[in-house]
C-alpha cells in the first residue's frame, strides 16, 4: 500500500502516436489518498523530442542538465523528464525516460535546499511527492520522480497490458486465459494473490503448494514480453526487468541531483519510499542531507525478510483491533472478540461462510481473502477500523442473507474486472462464478491493483531463488510460529516473488553512520512491521527514531488524533532544523480512542487539512 496523488491531464495527441502530451497538462495541488494507482499508458518519445501546441502558459526553463527537460505547468510548478540509460554503466545501452515534478520553494522564508519525496509503493508516481508540498514554505524544492516502469507514461510499463475482455455467460467453468491474453497473465487455475494476501485458506499446505506451482508457470513468458527488442530498441539483448530495481533507481535519482546542480539532496520516504531513501543514502551518503523515513520496509533485500515482516504486521493490528473491542464492549459488535474471531476462521476453513452468485451457487470466502480485505481497512487510519467489527460480526450471523451480503461485499473488494473507457465494474464472481481480478491480468492497474509493479522492482532488488519444495519448507516454518492471518501475506508475497525470473540486483544492507534520519515508525501498522522501523534506524543512528502509538500505514494515518498531528509537527520542526527538544525515542501518544463503529471518530482529511498550522492546501 501506498500514498498517491489525483492529477488532472489534458490531452494533446500531437506529441507522440500513443499518448497525451505528458508536458502539457496543469497541475492541481496534490491531495491526499491511500493504495490507489491510475491506468498505465505508453509514452514512446523521442530523447529529442520538445512539447508541441502546448497552451500558452506553457514555458521551457532553463535546467543545469542536458538530460533533464522541465516546463512550467503553473507558478511555481514544473513538470518534465529525465533521459537515462537504461544501464548506468553502458552508455551504449538504450535511453528510457522518467517523469519528473517540481514545486519552487517558498520566496517567504531562506531556501532550505532540495527534497526528494517518494510515496511508497512500488507504484506511487512523481506527481505523488505534491502530498508534502508544505514542505516548500520550509524552504525546500520539492522535487517527484516516477521510476522505471511505473507512470502513466512509462516506456515500457509494468502495466501497459489492457488486453481483456468479457467472454460470453453461461458457458463456464472459466479460467483466466478466457479472460486476457496478457504475456504476465496468471496460469489459468491459479488463484488470486496480492501484494499481502493470497485466495486461498493459508494455513492449507495443499493449497498453498498448488499456489506455489501455478504462479511459477508464467515466469518465463513473462520474462520474454519485457525484452527491450519488443520495445523498439534493437541491439544487445537488454531485458528490462535486469534494470527494474531500486539500485538503478539510486543511480537515477543521482543523475537527477546532478541534473539540477544540488550538492546534496534531502528525502521523505513513506512505506517503500523509505526503502528508496535508504538505499540513495547508503549508495551515496555524501550527497544526503536530511531523510525522514515513515512507516519503513525492512532494510535487509531479501525476500523472506520482506513476507515475514509483513505478516506479523498485519497480524499485530488484527490483535489491536481485537484488544480494542474488548476495552470498548460496548460499542463493538463483537460481544467476545477472540472468541468470535477464532469461530470465525474455524468456519471458514471449512468453507462455511459464503456468498451466493447471480445464478444461485455457493461461493466461499477464503481466509487469504478476508485477509486481503482486512489490509485494505486497517491500512488507512482509526476511522476505516470501525467498519471491520460490524462486517465480522455480519459474517457469523446466523441469518443466511446476513453473512451472504457480508461475504459477498469482501469479495466484491477484489473479483472484479472494470472497463478502462466506461469504468464500469464486472463483479466475476457473481457473474462468472470465478474470481478473476487485476491480478490475474497482470496488466493494468484500473481492476485494482495488478501486483506488478511490486513484483518488478522488489523481485529485482530481492535475494533468494526457491524451487517450489522450498517455498512451501519456509512457509511451513512461518505458519507454525504465527496465527492463521499472517500467513495469507507471507504466502501472497512470497508467491510472486519466489521465482520472478530475473538474477536479482539487490542493493547493499541499508545503512550508514553519518546519515541524520528521523525515523517514524507506528505501532499497529498492518503494511510495515513496526520492527522494521527499528532495525531502520539501528542502520542509521545518527539520528532519531519516534514512534506513534496509533494504527494504520504511515504517519499520515494519524491526522485526525492530536498526537498524531503532534509528530507530524516534530516532522516540521526536524526539517527547520529546531528539533532540538526531541529526543531520540519520543512518543507521540494517542490521546483519542480507535472507533469500533462507523459512528464514532470520522473526522476528514480534508477538515485536519485545513486546519492545521503547517498550512496545507487542497
Amino acid at each position: 500500500f501506498y500514498l498517491e496523488s489525483f492529477l488532472s491531464t489534458t490531452p494533446n495527441p500531437s506529441v507522440g502516436s500513443n499518448s497525451d502530451n505528458m508536458y502539457c497538462r496543469p497541475l492541481v495541488t496534490a491531495i491526499l489518498f491511500v493504495g490507489v494507482t491510475w491506468g498505465k499508458e505508453l509514452l514512446n518519445e523521442e530523447d529529442s523530442a520538445e512539447p508541441s501546441n502546448c497552451q500558452s502558459m506553457l514555458q521551457v526553463t532553463k535546467t543545469p542538465g542536458a538530460n533533464l527537460k522541465m516546463y512550467e505547468a503553473g507558478p511555481g510548478q514544473y513538470t518534465g523528464h529525465l533521459t537515462v540509460h537504461l544501464d548506468p554503466h553502458d552508455v551504449t545501452s538504450p535511453k528510457i525516460q522518467l517523469e519528473i515534478f517540481k514545486w519552487n520553494a517558498s520566496s517567504k522564508v531562506p531556501r532550505a535546499g532540495a527534497l526528494l519525496a517518494h510515496m511508497g509503493g512500488p507504484g506511487s508516481t512523481a506527481d505523488g511527492a505534491g502530498n508534502v508540498h508544505f514542505v516548500t514554505q520550509a524552504g525546500y524544492d520539492l522535487y517527484g520522480i516516477s521510476q522505471r516502469g511505473i507512470g502513466k507514461y512509462a516506456y515500457p510499463s509494468f502495466t501497459s497490458c489492457n488486453n481483456f475482455h468479457l467472454p460470453p455467460k453461461g458457458q463456464g467453468p472459466y479460467k483466466v486465459s478466457d479472460f486476457t491474453s496478457c504475456p504476465c497473465r496468471l496460469a489459468d487455475g491459479t488463484p488470486m494473490i496480492g501484494e499481502a494476501w493470497a485466495d486461498i485458506n493459508p494455513n492449507s499446505r495443499t493449497e498453498v503448494s498448488k499456489l506455489f506451482e501455478k504462479v511459477a508457470e508464467r515466469s518465463q513468458r513473462c520474462r520474454d514480453s519485457f525484452d527491450m527488442n519488443n520495445f523498439g530498441f534493437q541491439g544487445k539483448g537488454y531485458n528490462f526487468l535486469d534494470y527494474a530495481g531500486t539500485q538503478m533507481l539510486a543511480h537515477d535519482i543521482e543523475e537527477l541531483r546532478t541534473a539540477i546542480g544540488e550538492q546534496t539532496l534531502n528525502f521523505w520516504g513513506i512505506s517503500y519510499g523509505t526503502y528508496v531513501a535508504g538505499v540513495y543514502a547508503s549508495a551515496y551518503p555524501q550527497r544526503v542531507g536530511k531523510v525522514i523515513m515513515d512507516g519503513n520496509v525492512v532494510p535487509m533485500p531479501e525476500k523472506t525478510a520482506l513476507a515475514s515482516g509483513c505478516g506479523a504486521g498485519l497480524q499485530q493490528s488484527i490483535n489491536k483491533l481485537l484488544y480494542n473491542c474488548k476495552e470498548q464492549a460496548a460499542t463493538c459488535s463483537l460481544k467476545n472478540p477472540d472468541e468470535d474471531f477464532r469461530k470465525l476462521l474455524k468456519k471458514m476453513k471449512k468453507s462455511k461462510i459464503v456468498a451466493r452468485t447471480d445464478s444461485g451457487k455457493s461461493f466461499k470466502l477464503t481466509v487469504g481473502m478476508l485477509g486481503g480485505w482486512f489490509q485494505e481497512q486497517l491500512v488507512v487510519d482509526a476511522t476505516t477500523w470501525g467498519k471491520v467489527p460490524k462486517k465480522l460480526a455480519d459474517l457469523l450471523s446466523k441469518d443466511p442473507k446476513v453473512s451472504e451480503k457480508a461475504a459477498g461485499e469482501i469479495l466484491d473488494v477484489k473479483c472484479y474486472l472494470q472497463d478502462p473507457q466506461t469504468h464500469k465494474k464486472t463483479y466475476t464472481w457473481r457473474v462468472y462464478d470465478v474470481c478473476i481480478g487485476a491480478a490475474h491480468i497482470g496488466g493494468g492497474d484500473h481492476h485494482g491493483s495488478s501486483f506488478m509493479n511490486q513484483l518488478g522492482v522488489l523481485g529485482a532488488d530481492l535475494a533468494g531463488r526457491y524451487t517450489v519444495n522450498d517455498a512451501v519448507g519456509l512457509w511451513d516454518a512461518f505458519h507454525r510460529k504465527y496465527r492463521s492471518m499472517a500467513a495469507g501475506p507471507y504466502v501472497g508475497i512470497l508467491s510472486g516473488l519466489f521465482q520472478w525470473p530475473v538474477v536479482p540486483t539487490p542493493p547493499a544492507p541499508l545503512g550508514n553512520p553519518n546519515v541524520k534520519a528521523l525515523i517514524i515508525g507506528n505501532l499497529y501498522d498492518p503494511s510495515t512491521s513496526y520492527h522494521w522501523s527499528q532495525q531502520m534506524h539501528a542502520v542509521f543512528p545518527n539520528g532519531k527514531m519516534m514512534t506513534w502509538q496509533g494504527v494504520g500505514h504511515g504517519l499520515f494515518a494519524g491526522y485526525s488524533d492530536k498526537g498524531g498531528k503532534a509528530c507530524l509537527g516534530h516532522i516540521f520542526k526536524f526539517l527547520s532544523g529546531t528539533d532540538d527538544d526531541i529526543p531520540n525515542g519520543h512518543t507521540c501518544r494517542m490521546e483519542g480512542q480507535i472507533p469500533t463503529s462507523l459512528l464514532e471518530g470520522q473526522t476528514s482529511f480534508t477538515t485536519y487539512l485545513a486546519e492545521t498550522e503547517f498550512g496545507f492546501r487542497l
